[in-house]
């Protein structure tokens, strides 16, 4: 496999009609497991977090508040 360059992990957000996002990356080579982080720009509120996910998507709870922005964080470990 091709190296990624800069550990670009290509992630790319979805709103879904439900108001949930979900999110999809790539996972890196002998990345384990990663750790999904969802805010709220500029309150820096923490909406849900998972720090033992296994897979590469994820989708937070639906209904999220409308205009608003939200941060979703990725990282692998």
């Amino acid at each position: 496999m091709a190296a990624i360059p800069n550990n670009d992990i290509k992630l790319q957000l979805k709103l879904n009609d439900d108001g949930s996002i979900t999110a999809n990356w790539i996972i890196l080579p002998g990345m384990v497991k990663q750790k999904v982080y969802v805010s709220r720009v500029k309150s820096g509120y923490g909406v849900e977090w998972n720090y033992d996910w296994l897979d590469n998507s994820y989708t937070t709870q639906a209904g999220l508040s409308a205009n608003n922005q939200y941060d979703f964080r990725v990282e692998q470990i």
